[in-house]
């Protein structure tokens, strides 16, 4: 019985060991992308849906550009094709 609703809900970054994981996972997935010779790179299109929607998240640090949810640094996220939105907004 949750008496918060998400938006009141404390945020607050992932520990360092975490994002250290969460960005070693990102390195990895996106090379293997790479030498399998597929598409590193999201689209125009797909980096502009994927910023309007972090623009607009309650997750957002707009002073850092970064997702507190994750920890990760939004201008580049966006804009690799292999990352999705650890809130499965995008």
């Amino acid at each position: 019985n949750k008496l918060f609703s998400k938006r009141s809900e404390k945020k607050e970054y992932p520990s360092k060991v975490q994002m250290a994981k969460n960005l070693s996972g990102s390195i990895k997935k996106n090379i293997s992308t790479l030498l399998k010779g597929d598409k590193v790179a999201a689209s125009d299109k797909k980096v502009k849906m994927r910023e309007k929607t972090c623009l607009h998240c309650d997750w957002f640090e707009k002073e850092k550009l970064r997702c507190v949810k994750c920890g990760c640094v939004v201008p580049i996220k966006i804009r690799l094709e292999e990352e999705s939105c650890p809130l499965n907004k995008w």
